[in-house]
């Protein structure tokens, strides 16, 4: 679009009309563009290869790669992944965060966490949920909305997309909903720890105890703790 979107590459939503839209793609030798890229693992999990360090993504989770860092998607053999991918211009990203705000209730905190994003140059930012449930409530209808929107364009869709996308922005960096604290270039195996120690807690019938997750994954409860609390905010 000439406002510096691109539609949706890949993706699926189960039951979508959007359905048939779903196509079997090859992972790419690692690349850059010159926009803001956004991957959304809608179901399954994938790997992100950034500067040549492989980061593990699971349903819900998402990634922002900032213009000119080297990355590819790598796809598990054997295992399906549906993901999302939306590409924002860096200038249409600059005029969405930089235009004038008439209302109090708009300066939020998450609004002031994307546009410190915008602004670092840090190569990425990973968002982690900390409710996949919410997530999808939250996430998954602005998706289906920008989907008709640009399947159907009418007269009045460039400022119904702006008003999605900046929504979308909120979501992603709100803290009730990601931990989103930018990740450096090689931290991939402490979230795959972490994603394999949140499958293991979603497998159990009730509480489980440190004692349990030291057993099983053969690290202090204390580390695990403070592991946990990172990516969710919980205890």
């Amino acid at each position: 679009l000439q406002a510096g979107i691109r539609p949706v590459k890949y993706t699926s939503f189960p039951g979508s009309a959007f359905q048939d839209q779903l196509r079997q793609v090859d992972a790419p030798l690692l690349h850059t563009h010159d926009y803001y890229e956004l991957l959304f693992v809608l179901e399954g999990e994938i790997y992100q290869n950034i500067d040549s360090f492989r980061h593990f993504y699971s349903a819900g989770s998402a990634c922002f790669v900032t213009p000119y860092t080297l990355h590819s998607e790598e796809y598990t053999l054997g295992t399906d992944a549906r993901l999302l991918f939306l590409k924002l211009h860096r200038d249409y990203a600059r005029w969405l965060l930089g235009m004038p705000r008439y209302f109090d209730t708009e300066e939020t905190a998450a609004l002031r966490s994307c546009r410190a994003y915008f602004e670092s140059g840090e190569p990425f930012m990973d968002f982690i949920p900390r409710a996949e449930a919410r997530v999808r409530e939250r996430i998954y209808p602005v998706f289906e909305q920008l989907f008709r929107l640009f399947a159907g364009p009418d007269a009045c869709s460039t400022p119904e997309t702006s008003a999605l996308i900046f929504r979308l922005l909120e979501d992603l960096f709100d803290p009730a909903l990601f931990g989103n604290t930018p990740v450096a270039p090689g931290s991939r195996t402490e979230q795959q720890r972490f994603h394999e120690i949140r499958r293991f807690m979603e497998k159990q019938p009730g509480k489980v105890s440190r004692a349990q997750l030291e057993e099983v994954f053969h690290y202090s409860g204390d580390y695990l703790y403070k592991l946990v609390k990172r990516y969710t905010g919980l205890s």
